[in-house]
């Protein structure tokens, strides 16, 4: 008799198919797992926000800062700028949304110059619910003076900025007059600045794109139901 050193060849292909049997049904487990985990990180991720919004805030009056708008037209004005010496105690993960895509999937390069993939007409229709909004240049209908360096997937309700000569702003966290439970302040968005009103509704399409007007399209995406 001569002793066996190893497994033959049926045996080997059982054990194979029976590691993909496993495999096929702990995966969809695996994958709401992780779905279920991005969803806690950008919610831990809103919530550090939350703080150093709350910073920023007792710092100043409870007043925002100036914003693109009116007679501001200043890259220190932006928050996105103005917010960054209140996160030097965070990585910059928390500035983007686990579910959006890396920043090499921006519509602007690491440079800030357009991407080839970028709509001619309108960079805005470059965007689709995954994209974050990353290394915008000079958009040339705004005039977001961001920088290489500035990146991720969140966006402040330009509404709330304290902008000179524009009547419309909030300017505060507590915006009088209004159904303050129906505007998002900052949140997971397409665009680093979003423009929803009060009296807005959510967008109704699939992906929450819709191009008629910035107002709460641009922050009703269905990012969160990968």
């Amino acid at each position: 008799m001569v002793k066996r050193n190893g497994f033959t060849l049926i045996e080997l292909l059982v054990v194979i198919a029976v590691i993909a049997l496993l495999l096929s049904v702990i995966l969809p487990s695996l994958q709401k797992a992780e779905g279920h985990a991005k969803k806690v990180i950008c919610m831990s991720n809103l919530g550090q926000w939350g703080k150093v919004w709350g910073l920023y805030l007792n710092d100043n009056d409870n007043l925002f800062m100036d914003g693109w708008g009116g007679s501001n037209a200043s890259r220190k004005t932006q928050w996105m700028v103005v917010i960054a010496d209140y996160m030097k105690d965070y990585d910059h993960s928390i500035w983007t949304c686990p579910f959006a895509d890396n920043e090499n999937k921006c519509v602007f390069n690491k440079d800030g110059t357009a991407s080839s993939s970028v709509h001619t007409a309108n960079p805005m229709h470059s965007l689709t619910f995954k994209t974050p909004w990353g290394h915008i240049a000079d958009m040339q209908h705004g005039g977001y003076d961001t920088e290489a360096g500035d990146y991720g997937s969140y966006g402040l309700n330009s509404w709330m900025y304290n902008a000179e000569g524009v009547s419309e702003c909030w300017r505060k966290s507590t915006v009088s007059g209004a159904s303050t439970n129906r505007i998002p302040v900052f949140g997971d968005a397409m665009w680093c600045e979003i423009w929803p009103q009060n009296s807005n509704r959510p967008a109704t399409d699939s992906d929450g794109i819709v191009w008629g007007g910035w107002n709460l399209s641009a922050a009703s995406i269905n990012r969160h139901d990968d």
